[in-house]
């Protein structure tokens, strides 16, 4: 008589588990800018498998200017993306459906920054003055700046670089806590050689990055939804 071998028991019980076991469902994500410490909980998550312990096979798009989350949500290209919540409130005002499904960053990075050697040591020294700026999101900010402080500045388009800023081609440049500021410090520049107007400081401290979808996928699969944010937050922690 053949003996069954005592491993076999253990892996036909096995079986009914792994045969009924859901495929992952796939997800597909956009950050709103290049790959960087911005984004890192997202990589995490994908890097150490939480994304597939939720149920979620997530590619992650890279991101930039010429990729625009919304634009990407819009035409079906991402289920996902990241945006502030300025950019957030000025798609949904223009007619584009996000929600927003997570508020990942609590709290302002965005800052103005200006060479004290330009003479500027305080909002007022802005006047007439040229400044750097970014997209939408960030002159609408910055117009809270200004109005606040009565200021009448020309602001031109900041390109992903500080070269205009470090050529002398504007007097104030846009910058993030965590990156431009950063390189301007990198660049040479001594802390006490520059002028910070932090926006969190003054207290114009608007959230910034938010996970977003389309209304329409929210509706649909509000558990795919909730399992995405949740797997992206436990990156983070």
């Amino acid at each position: 008589m053949m003996k069954t071998p005592a491993l076999l028991p253990a892996l036909v019980l096995l079986l009914p588990a792994l045969s009924c076991a859901e495929p992952l469902a796939r997800v597909t994500f956009i950050p709103q800018w290049v790959p960087q410490a911005q984004f890192a909980g997202y990589y995490v998550a994908c890097d150490k498998g939480i994304y597939a312990r939720h149920g979620l096979d997530v590619t992650v798009l890279r991101g930039g200017p010429e990729s625009p989350p919304s634009e990407l949500l819009e035409r079906g290209a991402a289920h996902f993306g990241t945006m502030f919540l300025t950019t957030g409130i000025i798609k949904r005002a223009s007619g584009v459906p996000v929600v927003n499904i997570a508020q990942v960053v609590q709290r302002s990075s965005f800052m103005l920054v200006a060479k004290k050697s330009s003479g500027i040591l305080k909002p007022a020294d802005m006047n007439n003055r040229t400044v750097g700026v970014w997209g939408p999101e960030f002159q609408a900010l910055a117009g809270i700046f200004f109005r606040r402080h009565g200021l009448s500045v020309t602001t031109v388009p900041q390109s992903a670089t500080l070269n205009l800023f470090f050529m002398d081609g504007v007097a104030v440049a846009s910058a993030m806590l965590y990156n431009e500021y950063h390189t301007m410090l990198n660049a040479g520049y001594d802390p006490e050689e520059l002028s910070v107007f932090s926006f969190h400081d003054l207290g114009i401290d608007v959230p910034e990055d938010g996970i977003y979808c389309l209304e329409a996928t929210y509706r649909t699969d509000p558990e795919r939804c909730r399992r995405f944010a949740s797997a992206s937050l436990e990156g983070w922690t």
